[in-house]
């Protein structure tokens, strides 16, 4: 990986490259969270991350590494990566993120390869009481608090409401998590379920509302 730049402690930053790398990371590998708090992903113009929580750029850490990555008692930590595209993508980008930690971190970058696909994470605000429809993801990732409950839509036709319970239970089933099913604290939903291809998800908040990161493969720059 080559260094693009720092990030001072508690501050933010703002790389100005002409290229979007397949990977970043920040820092190293011994920290179990994101030392991010906040991260945007401009390429080409277009915005293809916008997370302001660590948490969630921790769940989308895990959901790449297809891991438990934060177990203290097995020193198994959470690398501070974040895969943005599915290749080297040759375009301006500008990358701005904030650290929230009290020391300076490196910030990483490599590919392995030259494409044009690009990985999309951006967050989605549910208004309180109401709802929201998804589809066309790879994955949803959100606090349980305030979401009552999720239809869901296999591609095979068939329709079931999930409790939040039964959705930490449905990604645990056929997927590495953390002991609550969950990554990070995030509930998480995998289009490529393990109990079918998941073509739609309506998510129905209570009275706080609640913040979704959609994250997809499908940019092509």
């Amino acid at each position: 990986m080559s260094l693009i730049g720092t990030i001072a402690a508690t501050s933010s930053a703002v790389f100005n490259l002409d290229f979007l790398p397949e990977h970043l990371l920040i820092g190293t590998t011994s920290a179990d969270t994101q030392s991010l708090t906040s991260l945007s992903v401009v390429c080409s113009g277009v915005q293809l991350m916008s997370v302001t929580s660590a948490a969630r750029l921790t769940a989308l850490a895990k959901f790449d590494s297809g891991a438990i990555l934060s177990e203290v008692a097995l020193e198994v930590t959470t690398a501070s990566y974040l895969k943005l595209a599915a290749g080297r993508i040759n375009k301006a980008t500008t990358i701005t993120g904030t650290n929230g930690t009290a020391t300076i971190k490196n910030v990483f970058a490599a590919s392995s390869n030259i494409t044009n696909v690009a990985r999309r994470a951006v967050e989605q605000s549910i208004n309180a009481s109401a709802n929201a429809t998804f589809d066309n993801f790879e994955a949803l990732f959100f606090a349980g608090a305030n979401i009552l409950r999720a239809q869901v839509t296999f591609d095979n036709g068939f329709t079931d409401e999930y409790t939040t319970q039964e959705l930490l239970a449905l990604y645990a089933g056929y997927h590495i998590a953390d002991a609550d099913g969950a990554l990070e604290g995030q509930i998480c939903i995998d289009a490529d379920s393990g109990a079918g291809k998941i073509a739609q998800v309506v998510l129905f908040s209570s009275a706080g509302g609640a913040t979704v990161v959609l994250k997809s493969d499908y940019v092509v720059l």
